[in-house]
């Protein structure tokens, strides 16, 4: 019974178990910042040749012209970007849109609609948090 008793009485020291856990959270926050992080975006298009047409909303036009590479199928193509259409308006869902032609080093005999993926530059998620604070 003195055994028991004597562990009922042992006393626990909070203070160290707490700041253990704060600089593990610090370390863990410290290491998830730095992680590069790479935004996509998915289009549709139709190619023919080795240009491809691309309907992108205005908001994403930043997507295109600072991507670094783009896939079709699951194959990594490098662009270049040939011209930026005027700006139309689709009135069904009143949003405004682009015509992008880009070059790919691939060449499509017919007209083909694809799926194409942009990638954009990996970025550090500190990075990104500034971004985003300073666009509100």
């Amino acid at each position: 019974m003195k055994y028991y008793d004597s562990l009922l009485n042992i006393k626990i020291n909070y203070q160290f178990y707490l700041l253990i856990s704060g600089l593990l959270f610090l370390f863990l926050l410290c290491l998830a910042g730095n992680i590069k992080w790479q935004d996509t975006q998915r289009y549709q298009g139709i190619c023919e040749n080795d240009l491809c047409y691309l309907k992108i909303l205005t908001d994403n036009l930043d997507t295109i012209k600072n991507g670094e590479f783009l896939k079709i199928d699951k194959i990594k193509y490098y662009y270049q970007i040939i011209s930026l259409g005027d700006l139309l308006v689709d009135e069904t869902y009143l949003v405004n849109y682009n015509i992008v032609t880009i070059k790919i080093n691939k060449s499509y005999n017919q007209r083909e609609v694809v799926n194409i993926i942009i990638y954009a530059p990996k970025e550090k998620i500190w990075q990104k948090i500034k971004k985003i604070l300073r666009k509100e």
